[in-house]
């Protein structure tokens, strides 16, 4: 064979030729530029609720908004409190008298004794004159009059008798001889005896040498003449106080009710204090409660417990008493009223909405009636035998709406009045109120 010859000229491109095997997976290659956004995918579930986000800056104020459409009227509110008093109107025609009941509806009870003074009867014509009455009784003895001008001097009394034989006396000096008496200086009538005589007579000058000493005593005697009759019967006054009224009406029976001095206890009269004294009822002596008892307004008490005591409230106390002045009444004072009186009486009205005050009419019985505490610590209630507790009016049974329940107490054991506490039953509820008015005590007998 010979040698290798020079490499020819590039023959023609032969046809393509089959698909190589795939080589090997080559090695990643470096990360490619962002391509453009793709159309938005469908929308997920709903993720759950993120954290609360920080409360954002507080916006501009808003323009003011258009004023809104007039809404329907609401529903009909509760009744108020009781308004203040207004300005007194002008006086009123004469109307026909009205009955005792009928201030009991009112709810006057207290003045249902004394109708004349709240509304006077029409004045009829004057009647025939009645036969002349029977003698009255001997009037009382009369002050100590004035002291008299002295008197003149009065007329020589007649000689007395002869008085008994005195003692023999000494024996006298022996007698001398003396010139006989002048005829001239001899007594010679009677009318001589009875010149000598009154020439040992007192003169005008001389008589009641004791005069102003007599004028003392009789001065004395007569201011403490007063001052017996002071005690006898008394004015009514600081300086001349009564035990009670009903002494008054027995000393004075033209006195008319009113404010006067009394001092129960006696003795000096710096404790005297002044009361009011009922003589149309019969000479009552009435004490008045504190001012801030005579009116407890109407209230819900809604964080008190049904049942307990008012002086345990949290704006209550137990009720006190005072004297005319407004001074309180001091406990001897009253201890020794109530031993001067046989009976006592004194009024509570409770002002109610919605609740029951004694008698409850749904339940026909007195499970929801008031408790009263007296004077003397015992519990007073509906069915209290020794102390009765009578409903003047009971407006408040049936528990609806705003009515009163006026109660009376009437007793014979003085011991028991005032009232120094209550305990109201029937509260708490929706819509539930209540007040009370506390009256006057008075004793009488």
């Amino acid at each position: 064979m010979g040698p290798v010859g020079p490499q020819g000229p590039p023959g023609q491109p032969g046809s393509e030729g089959l698909r190589g095997i795939p080589g090997a997976a080559g090695e990643p290659g470096l990360l490619g530029a962002p391509g453009q956004a793709g159309p938005p995918g469908p929308m997920g579930p709903t993720g759950l609720p993120g954290l609360k986000g920080d409360s954002g800056y507080k916006g501009e104020k808003g323009h003011a908004g258009l004023i809104g459409l007039i809404g329907p009227p609401g529903e009909m509110g509760e009744k108020g409190d009781q308004g203040l008093p207004g300005n007194q109107g002008t006086p009123g025609a004469k109307g026909d008298p009205v009955s005792r009941w009928r201030l009991v509806e009112l709810g006057l009870p207290n003045q249902a004794h004394n109708t004349d003074t709240l509304f006077p009867p029409l004045k009829g014509n004057t009647g025939p004159h009645g036969p002349p009455g029977p003698p009255g009784s001997p009037g009382l003895l009369g002050p100590l009059g004035q002291k008299g001008n002295k008197g003149s001097l009065g007329p020589i009394g007649p000689k007395g008798d002869p008085g008994p034989r005195g003692a023999p006396g000494p024996p006298g000096r022996p007698a001398e001889l003396q010139n006989p008496m002048p005829m001239g200086s001899r007594r010679t009538s009677r009318q001589d005896w009875e010149i000598e005589e009154q020439g040992d007579a007192p003169v005008e000058g001389d008589i009641d040498p004791d005069a102003d000493g007599l004028a003392e005593v009789l001065a004395a005697l007569s201011s403490l003449r007063d001052e017996v009759e002071q005690m006898r019967c008394p004015l009514g006054t600081l300086e001349s106080p009564a035990r009670v009224c009903k002494e008054l009406q027995f000393c004075h029976a033209h006195l008319k009710d009113g404010e006067y001095w009394i001092d129960p206890n006696q003795g000096c009269s710096r404790d005297a204090f002044k009361v009011y004294c009922n003589f149309t009822a019969g000479g009552e002596t009435c004490l008045f409660p504190d001012k801030k008892f005579e009116a407890v307004r109407l209230a819900a008490w809604s964080k008190e417990q049904p049942g307990s005591w008012f002086s345990t409230f949290k704006r209550g106390k137990k009720f006190s008493y005072v004297d005319a002045d407004g001074n309180p009444v001091l406990v001897t004072q009253l201890t020794f009223l109530r031993l001067l009186s046989a009976v006592a009486r004194q009024n509570f009205t409770l002002l109610c909405q919605n609740m029951a005050a004694w008698y409850e009419a749904d339940t026909s019985n007195h499970m929801k009636a008031l408790h009263f505490r007296a004077f003397n610590d015992v519990e007073l209630m509906h069915n209290s035998t020794e102390t009765p507790i009578h409903a003047l009016y009971d407006g408040c049974q049936v528990r609806k709406g705003q009515e009163r329940t006026v109660l009376q107490v009437v007793t014979q054991h003085v011991e028991h009045l005032p009232l120094v506490d209550v305990a109201v039953q029937d509260f708490g509820e929706t819509n539930q109120k209540f007040g009370f008015e506390l009256g006057p005590v008075c004793f009488s007998g």
